[in-house]
């Protein structure tokens, strides 16, 4: 088992309640990056590359610290309505090869936004409520 409070480089997939493309809103990507980045780059963590898309997001994550693991924050002005997905991919870092492969995966994810298994348009509906990624 893997003790996820040890420093590191982690990747992060993180899908909106029942998949709805809330962040297509301007307003509501800018409030999830800007939790993002206050989330990630506090309590001795760091950011990396990451990406909002229409209905996910995708990040690393480096802890730097123990004992800092944990969600802080959330979007703001949405009392009582679902905003993420109860549960989320994630995917321990542990070579530079596997790192800049899944920046790069990063990087390029909004150009194949059409192909994504995530756009809704390319839902099969079949896969439950855990976001995937292909890493």
């Amino acid at each position: 088992m893997y003790d996820y409070s040890q420093p590191g480089a982690y990747f992060v997939t993180i899908c909106t309640h029942r998949r709805e493309c809330l962040f297509e809103n301007d307003e509501f990507r800018a409030t999830a990056e800007a939790v993002w980045q206050a989330t990630t780059s506090s309590y001795a963590g760091t950011t990396d590359d990451f990406v909002v898309m229409p209905n996910h997001l995708h990040g690393i994550v480096w802890i730097v610290e123990r004992d800092v693991v944990g969600a802080r924050q959330r979007l703001q002005q949405t009392p009582g309505a679902a905003v993420w997905q109860r549960n989320y991919y994630e995917h321990i870092i542990r070579h530079e090869d596997g790192l800049r492969r899944i920046r790069k995966y990063i990087l390029d994810n909004p150009r194949g936004w059409a192909d994504d298994p995530e756009n809704p348009m390319n839902m099969n509906h079949s896969h439950g409520d855990l976001c995937c990624a292909e890493m």
